[in-house]
């Protein structure tokens, strides 16, 4: 991502809260033996290209998902509103984190990447166990490995295909979400963020073996 700016910059992921208790693993078993597929959209991030294009390839997301769930759907409700097989989510205090927590994916659809936000909305999925689907054009796709804690794709229709073999296994899109569930700890981790703040604000990150708390100082800069 750093390199979209040019090079040597530190990236410091927007805030996610994750939670540290152990994963549900009744929702776990419930996502993988349920045939009540549900696909996530974030309406707010879609980037459109053509409008007849745009409807087919939502239509196809729709029929190919048990459910298709899209929060904040703004223009797409006029899209999909007649499609029985999907639901809005309206904006709220807390939707959105009991919204990636409710699908089994997220689907992100990726165009300009100056519009695709601060990636607050894929971390949270992933953050929750719920793995995500992602443009390789994406600037958020780097954070993902390719089948082993989401999945990455190259056009609309791999992304259909992606889908639908999630459908099919949905054990592998469990496995997937707790990988992604322990890498956003990792990734979110005090320590981590410590380390990413001092070299935003020093220039350097910390030296290998040194402790954060060492350099509070420091990082006390950046609030």
């Amino acid at each position: 991502m750093a390199a979209r700016f040019g090079t040597d910059h530190f990236v410091l992921p927007p805030p996610v809260e994750v939670d540290t208790r152990p994963a549900d693993s009744m929702r776990e078993l419930t996502r993988a033996t349920s045939s009540r597929y549900a696909a996530g959209l974030i309406g707010r991030l879609w980037q459109g290209t053509a409008p007849s294009e745009d409807a087919a390839f939502l239509r196809h997301v729709a029929a190919t998902s048990a459910l298709f769930e899209v929060y904040d759907p703004g223009p797409l409700r006029y899209v999909l509103g007649a499609e029985a097989t999907v639901r809005f989510w309206r904006r709220g205090e807390d939707a959105l984190r009991r919204f990636v927590s409710a699908v089994d994916c997220v689907l992100h659809v990726a165009g300009r990447w100056w519009l695709e936000g601060d990636g607050r909305e894929l971390f949270m999925a992933m953050a929750a166990g719920t793995p995500v689907i992602c443009p390789r054009s994406s600037m958020f796709s780097e954070y993902i490995d390719h089948g082993v804690d989401g999945l990455v794709y190259n056009g609309r229709d791999e992304a259909i295909e992606l889908l639908a073999v999630l459908r099919r296994k949905p054990k592998w899109g469990v496995a997937m979400g707790r990988a992604a569930r322990a890498k956003l700890a990792t990734l979110l981790a005090p320590a981590q963020i410590a380390q990413t703040v001092n070299g935003l604000v020093v220039g350097e990150p910390f030296p290998s073996g040194s402790s954060p708390a060492r350099e509070a100082r420091q990082v006390a800069m950046a609030k």
